[in-house]
């Protein structure tokens, strides 16, 4: 049906993309190294480290950690 949709009577709704657009759209779609900014990535993992936080196995160690990170990242502005 979606391949040949005249033959179900249906209409085609497809719509016709370059390629470039098809490039950007995989770009902002792949996983990146890093799950937000690098920096506060980095910044977040050293906080982590010098409060001896692990990586959260439950829903309150990952509140609890990022009480503790959001903590950090505010007394140092």
């Amino acid at each position: 049906m979606y391949n040949m949709p005249q033959l179900y009577g249906v209409q085609d709704y497809s719509q016709p993309c370059d390629a470039l657009s098809v490039e950007i759209c995989k770009e902002e779609c792949t996983a990146r190294k890093f799950p937000c900014d690098e920096d506060m990535y980095n910044l977040c993992e050293h906080y982590r480290m010098e409060s001896n936080l692990f990586s959260p196995m439950n829903v309150t160690d990952a509140k609890h950690m990022y009480a503790t990170l959001r903590r950090h990242i505010h007394n140092d502005l």
